[in-house]
């Protein structure tokens, strides 16, 4: 039983010239068409990254909590570590804390 030689059909292949291949349309002309076809480009506008300070701290820990929240209280968690210039961790410790005192405090009047 012999293999059948998948590129069989190849062999006669040549491909053509580069004459006569279509030359390469320009940017501006490309844009043109794009335009009076009524093709609109994606142009967006980059997001202003929050301004953060190095966070560079050795704490000795070694969990890492991986969470999805609102990109409003990521960065207000970065906003209040950087104004008490601690770690991420140690905020959420401390900010964790004001939330059992609150909780074990009663019911608000709210």
């Amino acid at each position: 039983m012999s293999r059948v030689d998948p590129l069989d059909s190849l062999k006669n292949f040549t491909p053509k010239p580069s004459a006569e291949q279509k030359p390469k349309q320009s940017k501006a002309e490309i844009e043109k068409l794009a335009n009076q076809h009524g093709f609109t480009g994606r142009q967006t506008t980059p997001a202003s990254p929050v301004a953060r300070s190095k966070r560079r701290f050795k704490t000795g820990r070694n969990v890492q909590i991986n969470i999805k929240g609102e990109q409003d209280t990521k960065d207000e968690l970065y906003r209040l570590a950087d104004d008490i210039d601690e770690p991420l961790g140690e905020t959420l410790k401390r900010a964790l804390a004001a939330l059992r005192r609150e909780l074990d405090a009663g019911p608000s009047d709210n």
